[in-house]
């Protein structure tokens, strides 16, 4: 009998009778509203999603707080994963300016190792990388885009190798950015960059014009 009662009340709604909602997760000023018909409905619908909605914007705009690292991104949190053979690495690609890049053998040869690919591996865990932060760059900050291969090839980047992947893409776009010149060889058709780009991470003459602006 009460079934068969509750059946007949959930007809009469349906039927135009008023029906009464109240948000569960509402706070305790919040009143419960009142309709009929479709507009009831819909109204029913909009607060029963209204504490799911909620929540899932709370945790969209943690994540989107997460991501948003600016100038002053906190070098405390990283100094873990940055070892005596990294920091070297580092603060040698730190002495490129814009406009310019190097390479990961002349960073080798700079530092005294046998190894262009533990140049890259380094570069690769870099926790200071420009896109991390805005302009005018912290002096923290390791441009780790403008190191490219030995053969001016645009090399690796957030451990990407493929050209068309969408981090060599940001690469690209980084150094074009930059005023670094980069064509397609005539013969092999790969992207390398401009002779006149490349410089040596040890010169002294850009200790003074390190990360400008």
């Amino acid at each position: 009998m009460m079934e068969r009662q509750s059946m007949r009340n959930r007809n009469r709604n349906k039927k135009g009778g008023i029906v009464t909602v109240i948000d569960d997760d509402a706070c305790e000023s919040c009143t419960p509203f009142a309709g009929t018909g479709q507009q009831s409905t819909k109204l029913a619908a909009k607060v029963a999603i209204s504490s799911l909605t909620r929540k899932s914007l709370h945790k969209k705009s943690k994540h989107a707080e997460n991501k948003n690292v600016s100038s002053t991104y906190s070098a405390s949190k990283t100094n873990h994963s940055v070892t005596p053979f990294r920091a070297k690495v580092f603060s040698l690609t730190r002495t490129i300016p814009e406009g310019k890049v190097t390479t990961y053998g002349q960073l080798a040869k700079a530092i005294g190792c046998k190894s262009a690919q533990a140049i890259g591996q380094a570069l690769k865990s870099n926790p200071y990388a420009t896109y991390r932060y805005q302009k005018p760059y912290p002096l923290e900050m390791v441009p780790c885009h403008r190191v490219v291969a030995t053969d001016r090839t645009l090399g690796g980047f957030s451990g990407a190798r493929k050209i068309d992947s969408p981090q060599l893409q940001q690469k690209i776009k980084m150094l074009k950015e930059e005023g670094v010149s980069i064509a397609a060889n005539t013969r092999s058709g790969k992207l390398q960059v401009d002779k006149c780009c490349i410089i040596a991470p040890n010169d002294e003459q850009q200790e003074t014009t390190t990360n400008p602006k």
